[in-house]
């Protein structure tokens, strides 16, 4: 495979408020990730917090973005153009509402699904056309003669112990999912994780 190079960004809101909450399953991931490889991602730059390894023919960047949910984008954006990175070789890790907690899927493109961080990256780079890792949270489940929780604050509630468990347990398949992104593309990593997930 030629020299390329490949962003991964795992989405999140920044603070110690959100760190364990459902949203920010993208920034718990990249941090797994970067543990697992011996990497910190402690460097900053455009309203970001990144890393950048050479990985075989592959220079490879890790992004958190640290300008909200919402302006996600702003920061990828950047990125993206500085570093003349195409928006097929970005793979953006986020939780996903419609999935089951710790069912996982590598999508090729698409539209937001009511993700704002997915909305900003999209309105920025002016296409749906970047890989996601989607990672479920599921949706929230009203309990016995109470409605569930409207779904803004779902997403900012922490996971249980039980849930934590979860996901914990799915990360294996998480980072093998990434690292397949970064070494074989999007089809690939498609055609193996999401029959296992």
């Amino acid at each position: 495979m030629s020299s390329q190079t490949t962003l991964v960004v795992g989405l999140g809101n920044p603070g110690p408020d959100y760190v364990t909450t459902r949203h920010n399953i993208g920034f718990v991931v990249l941090d797994h990730f970067a543990d697992e490889k011996g990497l910190r991602i402690d460097s900053e730059k455009w309203k970001g917090l990144y890393c950048r390894e050479r990985v075989g023919s592959t220079s490879l960047f890790l992004l958190q973005p640290q300008t909200y949910m919402n302006r996600s984008g702003e920061c990828v954006l950047r990125f993206c153009d500085y570093f003349k990175i195409i928006p097929s070789q970005v793979l953006v890790v986020h939780d996903d509402l419609d999935l089951p907690l710790g069912k996982i899927k590598l999508v090729r493109n698409g539209g937001p699904g009511g993700h704002n961080g997915i909305k900003s990256i999209i309105q920025h780079l002016g296409t749906k056309d970047f890989p996601r890792l989607k990672i479920g949270i599921g949706r929230p489940q009203a309990s016995d003669n109470c409605s569930s929780i409207p779904v803004d604050r779902y997403v900012l509630s922490q996971f249980s112990p039980a849930e934590t468990k979860v996901i914990n347990e799915r990360l294996v398949l998480i980072i093998e999912a990434i690292d397949l992104f970064i070494d074989k593309g999007i089809a690939i990593a498609m055609n193996d994780i999401n029959g296992r997930s």
